[in-house]
């Protein structure tokens, strides 16, 4: 499946706009799982802050999209400029990220944003021989900013256009042995990456229904060790309805594809893969503008390069603030 090229599952998704009339692209926080830092277009001079944590259990061991008994994996060895095919293997992993989200009607049909894990953990069991290693790092993520523009009337159809800079640290040392950390594990990316968006929604039209689209694409670049994560596409597809005044619950489609990375010019294995998710999830509306919300993802399709982990479930539970 091409990076560029995704069929985006149509499934249903109940609720994000909480009983308005009023269509936006996105206007939910579900584009939070769709994109960083995309929750369509504000009004002019008001401010969005979105504070969420997420969670994935990477425990799933795959081998194309069948399960597997191991998963051996390359050691990107950056001392000796080369790569070390089945160099470890992988017993378990786990990811943690505490992400800010803040966005600002600058005008009334733009909104600039910023994005940025303020706090994330990866831990992984990784057997060295006889070995077993277990890690268990934290950091500041890469951040985002970037703007998004309204592209029809009332904010239906929004693009967007962002710059990913390399805050989070990406030079760790691996407790193992003492070179640089495997580059999944690390905080950051090092590099300089370019983030593109669409956003569209519609409704209610049947039912108090209404739907919603998103689309992302990164295009990443090589960082100063010569190491290029591959670029990822995202795609969702759902509908919504407000259960109540207050209520609101959803199912989203989410198909998420992430190339393969390089190493000075040449495919890395056991990196990259496609991941299709069905995600239910609920939204409250609180006084004085105060949304709270939670998602769980379930994967409904996985297929990796090579052996990896993958996704076996996942979580978002978040807070957000208008004024």
């Amino acid at each position: 499946m091409s990076s560029r090229c995704l069929t985006v599952i149509a499934l249903g998704l109940f609720g994000l706009t909480i009983g308005s009339r009023r269509t936006a692209a996105c206007d939910s926080t579900a584009c939070l799982l769709a994109t960083r830092g995309g929750n369509g277009v504000q009004a002019k001079g008001t401010w969005r802050v979105d504070l969420s944590l997420r969670s994935t259990d990477q425990t799933d061991a795959r081998s194309g999209s069948h399960p597997t008994d191991q998963v051996l994996r390359p050691k990107v060895y950056f001392e000796q400029q080369r790569v070390v095919p089945f160099f470890h293997l992988d017993r378990n992993g786990h990811e943690r990220f505490l992400q800010v989200d803040v966005g600002y009607g600058l005008f009334e049909r733009t909104t600039v944003y910023a994005s940025i894990p303020a706090a994330t953990q990866r831990l992984q069991d990784v057997r060295h021989g006889a070995v077993t290693t277990g890690y268990d790092v934290w950091g500041v993520g890469d951040g985002l900013i970037g703007i998004r523009q309204a592209l029809a009337l009332r904010g239906a159809l929004v693009g967007g256009l962002a710059v990913k800079a390399p805050l989070g640290r990406s030079g760790l040392l691996d407790s193992y042995d003492g070179t640089v950390l495997e580059p999944t594990l690390q905080p950051g990316s090092g590099a300089w990456d370019l983030v593109s968006s669409l956003q569209y929604a519609i409704g209610p039209v049947f039912q108090d229904l209404s739907w919603s689209a998103s689309a992302s694409q990164e295009f990443t670049t090589t960082n100063a060790r010569d190491y290029r994560f591959g670029a990822e596409t995202i795609g969702t597809l759902g509908v919504s309805r407000p259960l109540g005044r207050i209520v609101t619950a959803s199912l989203q489609g989410k198909v998420f594809h992430k190339g393969r990375s390089t190493y000075r010019g040449v495919g890395v294995g056991s990196t990259g893969g496609t991941t299709a998710y069905v995600t239910p999830g609920l939204r409250v509306r609180g006084p004085a503008a105060v949304g709270l919300y939670a998602f769980f993802q379930v994967p409904v399709y996985r297929y990796v390069n090579e052996t990896q982990l993958a996704p076996r479930r996942g979580w978002l539970v978040g807070l957000s603030r208008s004024f």
